[in-house]
């Protein structure tokens, strides 16, 4: 879709949960990859990245546009990117929309916390002990970031 157009009115926009978004029905491939989180390839799709971006648009104004966002961000797509620099890349695009609407701030922020999320362990106790033993990568000394008590 985005390969053929950068015009979203090609698109029929359906509301879901406040945001506009695509009905192609269709995921088109850039011929672009993206490394996952694990370091694998996967191929870049904008009904992937859309889907991504419309899941947390719960509860905003209608007008926040997902697939809108999503043309943006594959603008800056590079061969190569990482799951991390796109996610950051979303949340920085809908944060530079809140000229439109005011609700593509709290998208950016949502886009943002999920992206952290994903990137934090989900043992609480591997979290304290990576906290706790942080060691400065410019000075290679220790650096906790909790303290003992």
């Amino acid at each position: 879709v985005m390969a053929e157009s950068n015009n979203s009115a090609r698109f029929s926009p359906v509301e879901l949960d406040g945001c506009a978004s695509p009905a192609s029905g269709r995921d088109t491939p850039f011929g672009m990859y993206v490394v996952k989180r694990d370091g694998k390839k996967e191929t870049v799709f904008f009904d992937k990245i859309t889907a991504r971006i419309r899941k947390l648009c719960y509860g905003l104004d209608k007008s926040v546009d997902s697939s809108m966002v999503t043309q943006k961000v594959v603008a800056g797509v590079v061969n190569g990117i990482t799951t991390v620099q796109l996610d950051n890349l979303a949340a920085e695009t809908a944060a530079y929309m809140t000229t439109v609407h005011p609700d593509y701030g709290i998208l950016a922020g949502r886009i943002a916390v999920s992206n952290l999320q994903k990137e934090t362990d989900k043992d609480f106790s591997a979290v304290v002990d990576t906290l706790y033993h942080y060691v400065d990568k410019k000075t290679s000394r220790k650096a906790q970031l909790i303290s003992d008590d």
